[in-house]
């Protein structure tokens, strides 16, 4: 909520016509009878009488009400009064078209706190409205009468509402092409989405911040997000959108309690449909509208790749079998830009609206289909994705993909077509008493194609394998290993039941209730697999097994030999296809109270329940051993993947508002949140005793073996203990008393198999073994070394815990000493412990404190003196049997009891308080001030990954523990915003606003590198932002831009684990850790939005420009690390960017990129326009900043439309 923008500040431009005594008497008497006092009267006369109800036609330009009042006077022949102190300052949005006078005077005064009263048919009186509350602060707000009028309000609002806000209406939406939804977002300065060429889907990024509830998306209050499995880069967080339905795009940056908004830790983006008063012409009671598109840089795919399954792979050229089941077809090369037209008729699109109204209720229904072929890429720059080392992992520069490998310059870029029809259905009823009810439907269906990261990574990272690995295998410049994939499809349906009561001059009663809900249905086959498989028999599958062995490719010419091979069904079925139900019902209500005239209180809730159910078809096959295969993403997917699951949330919120002075407005609210959540897939499976999903163990800790100097007397000591115990032991073994000798019964934990032993030859009942066992354990302990080498593989069956160390003594021999050093194999020389330190695994991520490297007791680099004579010497030394350095993860075994246990269900409550000050501390500026906590519980798919994350019945993090934990965001803001007309008087609109914003998430989530869920101690994002426009009445631009100051995760379990001994990747990484989500979610540095416009001939033509830079990928906090050569040289891998690299490359950079689009707009006449748009313009080659989808963008098309309403 906020404070309206100063008026009652200056005095007006206005229009002086020639005053006639006559007409001036009459004024004064009017006003006197109205009972007004230091009146100025702007008349305007006629030589006829005109009925208010009239029309007219009226061009009067958007600027002062002064000049605009004046205007429509002449105009209408009519008379206007109005206290000058009442208009001074204060500004019109214009009038274009033919109204009748009443409708024509409103619209004038839309978006301002007055309204005229008609004093008789040939005169009127302005005064103030009466307060609305309508604002989430405004305490004097603005009436809005048309659809217009609301897209004033709205773009005033980016300068004088306390939250930051960025916003797009029709007509802004409609001058460009949008190849994707994703598309919305261009020229709405530091907001994204993610992978946008992937698929026909919406993820915002705002301020660098994504993911379910961080950033949620509605559209007309409703929400129909769901996950989408993204292979080894986790799940990505989409909406699927039609944009031919919008009308407006909002986005909020930061958290609010904005009445009507649904609000996240990183803002939110609210859409809004076009509705009635957008088709009806003013003063009409129907109309219709038609739009009809065109465009280029598109071709239909010369593929159908679902047209194959069905049928037989021998019938088709260049299909082979791989593996036993795999069905793979030969690549093709994509075709060039010159093979796509300028105007291309199959890319079309058609939009038919028809709306009614009366004076108790209006209609409207419309219809859109838009078909695409793929498009092309750009030609120029293509240099930027070129020449880059894939293999240096001592830079940056191995994070830009070489992206021509794949697709060259202006090369068709495959899966990017798209079918989609959408039909929208608003009904509203305007009942006695103020109260409104509107019904709405809207079904989406759409068919596209989808390239996932888990493909096109793999198919990248094999074509860079095949060239670095074969470069004189064949001509590599040839083989770009692309080609169509089957296409998704997705239906969604959302129903929506509004109920309003506002009563006039109510203090009490300002409802806005609504009922929703969203079904989501679709099918995809981008889980990972090859997309074409058979459905064999184990017979047929074995004896194509044993022909492949002997007669596979490089092997024997079996058919010179008359050895065919064996007979089976060719028909190809789909491998991994996936079926998505996702479904969504909500309520919210908000209730606005004026408690005195300067204090508001807002109230509100909301309900959501929430369920996902997906099910993949399991085609069981080998993995292709010759080509790119996914046969393990497949897996991958039906394990890791969305699964199943409910989620119930419901929320309160108070928001007061409260205005002391003229100047000042205060506001402090709060928001209650209350989840619950249950993964009903995992329970669905553990009850079906699915043999992946028995839980067997978790995950225990990190055990971190180490070895540090031992002293001249400690040797001695331990050498003697040594000969006492195997003195011991071998006179047991000749002595052969039976009393001595026990039977131990043990299982052995190997890997992911256990093995059950029983043993008998242990003499470990002599006293004399006991006692010789137990003082040389003793010692051990004392100096904190290890007892034996194995202790945590097995298990004892008939024995106490206690004797655990003994046995295993027994088993394995006195190890607690190298006999067989790492660097110095000599026992006269150095001689070092066997230590070791655990480190408990907690919320995902293994407890640093408990590590002597990182807590400050030990030094991996700390040299001593030689107590052994032999100069200087390491204090401590780390060898490789700690998995190069990286330590060894231990298990703790469960119960069996325990193996099908159901998740339990989850929950979590909080409050989340918000507070803000706006000051008008100048006549033309206003300073704001903004405080707000936000807290966000799991998602559905966090939540459901408390399953098996492996092969071996380990439990997800979540499932131990930290599962209800929730994000709790602290976001700071303070802003100027400052009316330029003060310095250019003559502007309808100058407007700047600079924001400085700091953003901390406490308890992250986040995924593992093990594809689980852990809780990151924060998140970190501040930066710069500058919004600003202006608008002279001919001329108009805007230039936005945002300055990153910080894009940082922190968390010092998770460093320290990467590199335990040294610990030298530092607390916090600027964008995330490796296999994070926040790793690939790392905003440009700086980028900047511009337009520039011009109307001509009474505004019948528009033309204009927009401009979107984008700086490259920085990260120089990584570029340092990986450039860091310290470390042992004799142990490589070591080194920091081997540390670093462990894992997937799971990131792509992008280089700095500047796009021009421009488009003209010619209306012929209040019915037809025609509209021309060129996005892309100087045809860039580019890829999108925070792809993780190899995806050049569009190259330069050209975009027709045809536009009819009446």
């Amino acid at each position: 909520m906020n404070i309206a923008r100063p008026l009652l500040l200056r005095t007006a431009r206005m229009q002086q016509p020639q005053a006639r005594p006559v007409h001036h008497a009459v004024c004064v008497a009017l006003l006197a009878l109205g009972g007004l006092h230091s009146i100025d009267a702007r008349v305007a006369y006629a030589q006829e009488a005109h009925p208010a109800a009239s029309r007219q036609q009226f061009a009067i330009p958007a600027g002062p009400l002064d000049d605009a009042l004046g205007a429509f006077g002449i105009t209408a022949n009519i008379m206007v009064a109005a206290d000058p102190a009442l208009t001074a300052g204060i500004r019109s949005p214009g009038l274009s078209g033919e109204y009748g006078i009443d409708d024509g005077l409103a619209r004038l005064l839309a978006g301002t706190p007055l309204q005229a009263i008609r004093l008789d048919v040939k005169s009127y009186r302005l005064q103030k409205r009466p307060v609305a509350r309508d604002s989430e602060t405004t305490l004097v707000p603005m009436t809005v009468t048309a659809s217009v009028d609301r897209d004033v309000e709205k773009h005033e609002r980016t300068y004088t509402e306390n939250v930051t806000s960025v916003y797009q209406d029709r007509e802004q939406l409609q001058r460009f092409n949008m190849t994707n939804p994703g598309d919305v977002f261009k020229g709405m300065n530091g907001v994204y989405s993610m992978d946008s060429r992937s698929s026909q889907s919406i993820t915002p990024n705002i301020r660098g911040i994504t993911g379910e509830g961080r950033t949620p998306l509605t559209i007309d209050g409703t929400e129909q997000s769901t996950n989408v499995w993204l292979h080894m880069f986790g799940t990505g967080n989409r909406s699927y959108a039609d944009p031919a339905m919008f009308r407006s795009v909002e986005v909020e940056k930061g958290p609010s309690l904005s009445r009507g908004i649904k609000s996240g830790v990183g803002g939110a983006v609210n859409i809004r449909t076009i509705d009635a008063k957008d088709i009806i012409p003013e003063g009409e009671k129907i109309g219709i509208e038609i739009n009809l598109a065109t465009a280029g840089n598109t071709s239909k795919p010369r593929r159908d790749a679902d047209a194959y399954f069905g049928q037989d792979y021998h019938n088709i050229p260049g299909a082979e079998r791989i593996g036993n089941a795999t069905i793979s077809l030969p690549f093709e090369t994509p075709r060039t830009k010159g093979d796509a037209s300028i105007l291309n008729f199959e890319d079309h699109a058609e939009m038919f609206a028809i709306a009614a109204r009366n004076e108790f209720a209006d209609v409207l229904l419309s219809h859109s289909e838009r078909s695409a072929g793929n498009y092309y890429a750009g030609k120029k720059k293509v240099g930027n994705y070129a020449g880059h080392d894939a293999y240096d992992q001592t830079s940056t520069d191995s994070y830009v993909p070489n992206l021509t490998k794949m697709y060259k310059a202006g090369n068709e870029i495959y899966n990017t077509a798209n079918d989609i029809q959408t039909t929208l259905f608003k009904n509203n009823w305007y009942l006695p008493n103020d109260q409104k009810i509107g019904l709405q439907f809207m079904r989406t269906k759409s068919v596209f194609g989808e390239t996932t990261p888990g493909n096109t990574t793999l198919y990248y990272l094999y074509r860079e394998a095949g060239e670095h690995d074969r470069p004189n295998d064949r001509d590599w410049s040839k083989e770009q290993w692309v080609q169509e994939f089957p296409r998704s499809t997705l239906k969604i349906d959302s129903h929506k039941l509004t109920y309003d009561l506002k009563p006039e001059g109510s203090d009490w009663l300002n409802l806005e209730t609504s009922l929703w809900q969203t079904k989501t249905r679709g099918t995809r086959y981008q889980t990972g697999s090859e997309s074409y498989s058979l459905m064999l028999d184990e017979d047929t599958e074995n004896a194509l097994n044993l022909y492949d062995a002997f007669c596979g490719p490089g092997k024997m010419d079996c058919a010179s030999l008359g050895w065919l091979p064996p007979d089976h069904d060719g028909t190809i079925v789909p491998a991994g296809k996936q079926w998505t139900s996702h479904d969504r019902s909500g309520f919210d209500f908000s209730n606005q109270m004026r408690l005195a005239g300067n204090l508001h209180l807002t109230l509100g809730g909301s309900y959501q329940k929430e369920k996902l159910d997906d099910r993949l078809l399991m085609v069981e096959k080998q993995p292709n051993p010759f080509a790119p295969s996914g046969a393990d993403l497949l897996i991958s997917t039906d394990r890791l993947g969305p699964r199943a699951g409910e989620r119930k949330e419901w929320s309160a919120m108070m928001n007061l508002a409260w205005q002391p002075t003229s100047w000042l407005t205060l506001t402090a609210g709060t928001r209650y949140l209350h989840y619950t959540g249950k993964d009903t897939g995992t329970a669905k499976r553990r009850r079906q005793q699915e043999a992946f999903f028995e839980a067997s163990r978790r995950l225990a800790g990190l055990e971190l073996k180490y070895q540090e100097i031992m002293t001249p007397e400690d040797k001695a000591t331990i050498t003697q203990l040594i000969q006492d115990f195997n003195n011991a032991w071998s006179a047991a073994f000749v002595a052969q008393n039976p009393a001595d000798f026990k039977t131990w019964e043990y299982i052995n934990h190997d890997g992911s198999s256990d093995t059950h032993h029983v043993v008998d030859y242990f003499p470990t009942e002599n006293a004399q073994v006991r006692a010789a066992a137990q003082r040389y354990a003793d010692f051990l302990s004392a100096n904190n070394a290890n007892h034996f080498a194995n202790d945590r593989s097995e298990t004892l069956l008939n024995s106490n815990e206690s004797d655990r160390t003994l046995f295993a003594m027994f088993r394995h021999g006195p190890t607690g000493l190298d006999v067989n050093p790492m660097y110095d194999s000599s026992w006269e020389n150095e001689t070092y412990w066997n230590k070791k330190a655990t480190l408990p695994y907690k919320d995902g991520k293994f407890d640093s404190s408990y590590n002597p490297f990182a807590n400050g007791e030990a030094d991996m680099n700390e040299v001593v003196d030689s107590p052994y004579g032999t100069g200087t010497v390491n204090k401590y030394r780390v060898g490789g049997h700690n998995e190069g350095g990286y330590g060894t993860e231990v298990y703790q075994r469960l119960d069996t009891g325990k193996a099908w246990e159901a998740p339990e269900e989850e929950s979590g409550h909080a409050f989340s308080p918000v507070f803000s000050a706006t000051a008008r501390v100048t006549p033309f500026g206003t300073a704001f001030l903004r405080y707000a906590q936000t807290t966000r519980f799991p998602s559905i798919n966090e939540l459901t990954s408390s399953a098996i994350i492996d092969g071996a019945g380990t439990l997800g993090g979540l499932a131990v523990e930290g599962a209800s934990k929730p994000e709790r965001s602290t976001n700071w803001e303070i802003g100027y915003a400052h009316d330029l007309r003060q310095f250019f008087p003559a502007l309808n609109y100058a407007d700047v606003r600079v924001s400085y914003f700091n953003t901390e998430i406490r308890d992250f989530l986040d995924r593992s590198l093990n594809m689980g869920i852990l809780q990151l101690d924060k998140k970190k994002s501040s930066g710069i932002e500058l919004q600003s426009r202006f608008d002279t009445g001919r001329f108009y631009g805007g230039l936005g831009g945002t300055y990153r100051l910080k894009q940082k995760t922190c968390d010092k379990d998770v460093a320290s684990a990467m590199d335990p001994f040294w610990n030298r990747i530092p607390t916090c990484m600027t964008g995330g850790f490796p296999g994070s989500y926040s790793g690939t979610s790392l905003q440009p540095k700086y980028s900047i939005d511009m337009n520039l416009g011009a109307r001509l001939y009474n505004n019948q033509f528009e033309f204009g420009w927009r401009g979107v830079y984008h700086s490259g990928a920085e990260n120089d906090q990584l570029e340092k690390l990986l450039g860091n050569t310290e470390g042992d040289p004799d142990i490589a891998k070591f080194l920091l960017h081997r540390v670093w690299f462990r894992g997937n490359k799971e990131a792509f950079y992008w280089k700095p990129v500047l796009l021009h689009d421009i488009y003209a707009t010619l209306r012929v006449n209040k019915e037809l326009a025609l509209n021309l748009g060129i996005t892309n313009l100087t045809d860039q080659y580019y890829l999108d900043p925070m792809s993780k989808v190899l995806l050049p963008g569009p190259g330069r098309t050209l975009r027709a439309e045809l536009r009819v309403k009446f």
